[in-house]
Parts: C-alpha cells; structure tokens; sequence
C-alpha cells in the first residue's frame, strides 16, 4: 500500500510539472476517464440532485487555489483514500481539478469520490466529485446542500484515471502475492 502512495504522489508531481502553466484549465476533449475496476468493492451510492446549479464562481476557485494547504480525497468505489498534505501537490490538485471556463454535462448521477480542500485544518471548500465517461465535474457543497458545478479540466481526469489505474494494478500484484 506504501507503494501505491509514492506512486500516487509521483503522477500527481509529474502531471504538476508537465503542465507549467497553472492557468491552463481547458479540458481535452480526446480524455476520457478509464473504465472503472472489474470487481467494483460494495460501497454506498451516493447520488446528487444537480438540478440547475450555478458554475464555481472564478472568485471561489482563486480562494481555493490560493487557500488550499491539504486535500483529503475519500473514493466510493476504490478501497483506499488520499491525502495530499504538501501544499505545493495539494495546490496543483486543486488548479487540475477546478474549471469555471464551461458548464458541465451532469448527467452523471452516482459519485465518485468526496474530496475537502483545506487550509490550517479549516475546510476551505468540499465537493462530490462525478467520475464516469462523458460526465466529469464537481459538485460543491455548503451545509450539505449543492451549491455550485464545475466541469473538470482534462488534467483532473488525467489525475483521476492514473489513481485507477494505480489501484487497479496495486490489487493485480496483490493477487500475484496470495
């Protein structure tokens, strides 16, 4: 499981390095998410009623950006959570993850995963994030309720097809062990 994590935070450094320019946040059209884990775990199905949300104003993602010191990432489906606690990392997560350029398609009705930005252990902002093909986005969250949608740049769904795949091949070695 150690070595999940280096090779987590490893993709999450190079894919921070790769693109040098932090305000790059248009999606790529050509990526799209990985198909999800063969034998997915029993978890709970969260499903979000997105309605007719307003995007992220500009406002909130620069405060996140500029805020976020940790990111805390809990997965539905996988069986493992992340958190990024180097502010650089936790920062670049947030500038790939965060988009206010076009509406998303919400036509994805199961979560993926809960994810909390933070700052000195303040929760800064925190949204459900919808991972499946054709519908990658975030749905923000204030006293439980939706508040605002973002479409996810092509960079968070590069971030969150290599935390699959990541998975995937983890559970395949462990298979190879027993």
């Amino acid at each position: 499981m150690r070595g999940l994590f280096t090779i987590i935070f490893f993709c999450l450094t190079l894919m921070n390095c790769q693109d040098g320019s932090a305000n790059n946040n248009t999606p790529q059209a050509d990526v799209q998410p990985a198909a999800a884990a063969a034998e997915p775990a029993p978890a709970p199905v969260i499903k979000a009623d997105t309605g007719s949300l307003p995007l992220l104003p500009i406002e909130k993602a620069k405060e996140i950006v500029e805020k976020c010191d940790y990111i805390d990432l809990i997965f539905y489906q996988l069986d493992f959570s992340l958190n990024i606690n180097e502010p650089k990392n936790a920062k670049g997560l947030a500038v790939s993850l965060l988009s206010t350029v076009k509406p998303p398609n919400p036509t994805c009705k199961e979560g993926f995963a809960y994810i909390s930005f933070l700052s000195n252990g303040d929760i800064v902002a925190e949204a459900e994030v919808f991972f499946q093909k054709g519908c990658t986005y975030l749905v923000f969250k204030e006293d439980n309720k939706n508040v605002a949608i973002c479409e996810m740049p092509g960079r968070g769904i590069k971030f969150f097809n290599s935390v699959i795949t990541q998975q995937q091949n983890a559970r395949k070695q462990q298979q190879g062990k027993n």
